[in-house]
């Protein structure tokens, strides 16, 4: 889930140890963000920043990209078995490694991991350990 009112900043997985685990958080998750007409939407960010501190880091994933008001609609779409834009659900393989991701939107300069990997033999070697 993307956890601001401008949809910037990194996306935030929930994450669970099976199928059915994930399926039961993304429930708990549309009924907290369920909001009846004209009431305050909580606050996404705070939910977000949550499941990423508070929570393990299991294999199982859920991402979302949405407005704070579109999200619980979007997952309780989901959970009907709509197919929903923006949501994915997968698993995590083998050993956590370490990324770099350049989006080449709003990054510090156009061509930053290139210049990196040509000039910096730590980044180079991590990169290609």
């Amino acid at each position: 889930m993307r956890g601001d009112q401008n949809e910037s900043g990194p996306p935030r997985p929930p994450a669970a140890r099976s199928p059915a685990a994930l399926r039961g958080l993304e429930s708990k998750y549309q009924t907290l963000l369920a909001h009846p007409s004209g009431q305050d939407v909580p606050a996404l960010g705070e939910i977000c920043a949550a499941a990423t501190v508070r929570r393990s880091h299991h294999e199982h994933r859920l991402a979302l990209v949405a407005r704070p008001r579109q999200a619980g609609e979007k997952l309780a779409a989901h959970i009907a078995g709509s197919p929903v834009q923006c949501l994915r659900t997968g698993r995590a393989h083998g050993e956590h490694r370490l990324i770099f991701a350049f989006c080449g939107q709003g990054a510090h300069w156009i061509g930053m991991g290139r210049r990196l990997l040509g000039e910096e033999d730590v980044f180079r070697d991590a990169l290609l350990a």
